[in-house]
């Protein structure tokens, strides 16, 4: 994936821990959004236009957001955020639209994903306007908390009842 190779591009040209740090993180926000996305898509994804439409849009941010992911922890952090909350955005807007037709026994555990994502999506968005230090200091926080948050609502395990929202391996 072109957004992972342009964030290793900066890694390996300044190995030191901090840009290990960094790396680390941004890495960790391309995986969620794969994660994110890729979970949608698998289970509730189609062979029809509304679903290529959605992956197109998707396709463009990340194509953009790639153009941002070198000096993501530095002069371009900013937009990096910005291209990154929009991708959220149009994740959350689907989460959104299978939450309008979940079944009631379902919705709750929908309901504290969006939750999550809107959370996420407010703290990446205030990070684009505070400086580098404070932005990848809130980022590495968001990373963790995703990881938290995902171990929480029982995506990996038996904690979630519904088949098709636990992810399995």
């Amino acid at each position: 994936m072109v957004v992972i190779a342009r964030a290793a591009h900066t890694l390996a040209s300044d190995i030191t821990w901090r840009s290990v740090g960094e790396f680390v993180v941004i890495f960790g926000f391309i995986w969620m959004g794969w994660a994110n996305g890729t979970l949608y898509h698998e289970l509730h994804g189609r062979e029809d236009g509304r679903t290529r439409a959605f992956v197109f849009i998707q396709m463009l941010l990340l194509a953009t957001l790639a153009v941002f992911t070198d000096e993501a922890a530095g002069s371009s952090g900013r937009q990096f955020a910005i291209i990154y909350v929009l991708h959220q955005a149009v994740l959350w807007w689907l989460w959104f639209s299978v939450r309008l037709q979940d079944a009631e026994e379902f919705k709750d555990v929908t309901r504290r994903y969006l939750t999550g994502m809107m959370v996420s999506i407010g703290l990446m968005m205030t990070s684009a306007i505070v400086p580098v230090d404070p932005r990848i200091a809130t980022w590495a926080f968001l990373v963790l908390l995703w990881f938290a948050f995902g171990a929480r609502l029982g995506l990996r395990g038996p904690g979630c009842r519904h088949p098709r929202h636990r992810l399995h391996g």
